[in-house]
């Protein structure tokens, strides 16, 4: 038995490696959204140690020099988490900087240009940072080679990043902008301008719609979940694109993750949910099928807390149903069970009876059903294969119980139901 040192020691490396984990999709992330917007994107460590995706264009002297104060100085260190910064130099050059949560460092965006720079505004900005008008081919060389990019798809990006990996919907000002000047730059601190206030009682009540759905689909009460299903992710009005309804999916198929995660939902069944329709989303050619799979992702979640969620049972039948739903496809005895979670067979089955209203036989066969069923319908396997995953040896023993549960074959249901 482990003692205490132990067992915070165990703890503290396993929360290491998940923040390690965490940081490295980040970084991942942060050169995806390089390459697709080819502009210079970083992951900045909270020692201002930067890692990330470069644009390999030959920048002047003096924007190198500006790049290096305002995204690896310590000016980083004096913004606000939750606010998107959009800082503009005295070159006219934009970025865009966002404190992660959790102290986990910042990830920014930069330089670009969020308009076309004319030959006229080029002189301006020389003659501005006192620069001779001589390298005024080589700064034009420069800006022709920068990405223009709106802030309407940064804030898709951000946003992005915030829903996906810290399982939460954006509720931040959208766009602080700061005005740099870069003479004044290595004694100045970042300022935030006055905030927009964006807590209208039509936003509060986004909100609380929001939170209301989410208790619904953490209680996998369906009914009540599908009235709320419509509320707007965004307050904004985006195009009804296919692109824009795949990001609402995959922000919503990430909340609901997070809700049922509260529901005492084995984590292995959640992430074997959310991976499907990560993929499913993936894969969705038409807008039709991206509004139809709003519902199905919804009806999928809340079966699933209703089949799965064991937050109202023992710590010992919690261990038992997850033992029995990670081995369907093993040899299930009233032994093997008891063995593994440490306690008596007699003990287990009357208490297993008591708490779930059905014993562990009545059990272990309605759960292989359910299985079986979800391979007929989503997957390849043939019906053997499908026999021996949910634990039957017998092929014919497997079909004989299945046609008792739903009254059809396995290869009829297959046929006839699914396709």
């Amino acid at each position: 038995m482990k003692n205490d040192k132990e067992f915070s020691l165990e703890m503290k490396m396993e929360t290491t490696m998940e923040h390690n984990n965490h940081i490295a999709s980040i970084k991942s992330y942060s050169k995806m959204i390089g390459t697709l917007l080819n502009s210079s994107t970083f992951y900045i460590s909270p020692k201002l140690e930067p890692e990330g995706h470069l644009v390999s264009v030959l920048r002047p002297t003096e924007v190198e020099e500006n790049i290096n104060h305002i995204l690896f100085g310590g000016i980083l260190n004096s913004i606000d988490e939750n606010t998107i910064y959009s800082v503009c130099d005295s070159f006219n050059l934009h970025y865009c900087v966002l404190k992660l949560d959790n102290n986990e460092g910042f990830f920014a965006i930069g330089p670009f240009l969020t308009s076309k720079v004319t030959t006229e505004t080029l002189v301006n900005i020389l003659e501005k940072n006192n620069i001779d008008q001589e390298k005024l081919e080589n700064f034009n060389a420069y800006y022709q080679e920068l990405n223009i990019i709106t802030f309407e798809r940064l804030y898709h990006v951000f946003s992005y990043l915030i829903n996906t990996y810290y399982l939460k919907d954006m509720k931040v000002v959208p766009i602080s902008t700061l005005h740099i000047n870069n003479r004044l730059l290595k004694d100045s601190l970042l300022h935030k301008g006055n905030k927009e206030e964006l807590l209208t009682d039509v936003i509060k009540q986004r909100y609380e719609a929001e939170d209301l759905l989410l208790n619904y689909v953490a209680q996998g009460d369906l009914e009540k979940a599908a009235n709320l299903i419509n509320i707007p992710y965004n307050i904004k009005k985006y195009p009804d694109t296919l692109n824009m309804k795949k990001n609402f999916l995959i922000v919503e198929n990430t909340l609901f993750r997070r809700a049922i995660q509260k529901s005492g939902v084995h984590p292995n069944y959640i992430d074997h949910l959310s991976s499907s329709y990560m993929n499913k989303i993936d894969k969705l050619t038409t807008i039709d099928k991206a509004n139809i799979m709003k519902y199905e992702m919804l009806v999928d979640y809340c079966n699933l807390v209703k089949k799965d969620s064991t937050i109202n049972y023992s710590p010992i039948i919690k261990e038992a149903i997850h033992f029995i739903n990670l081995n369907l496809n093993k040899n299930l005895t009233l032994k093997a069970i008891s063995s593994n979670i440490a306690v008596s067979s007699q003990y287990l089955s009357t208490l297993f009876k008591q708490e779930v209203g059905q014993s562990l036989t009545e059990f272990i066969a309605k759960n292989r059903m359910e299985q079986a069923i979800y391979f007929l319908k989503e997957s390849d396997l043939s019906i053997s294969e499908i026999a021996t995953e949910v634990g039957y040896s017998d092929l014919n023993y497997f079909s004989k119980v299945f046609k008792k549960h739903y009254g059809v074959t396995p290869s009829t249901y297959r046929e006839e139901v699914v396709k």
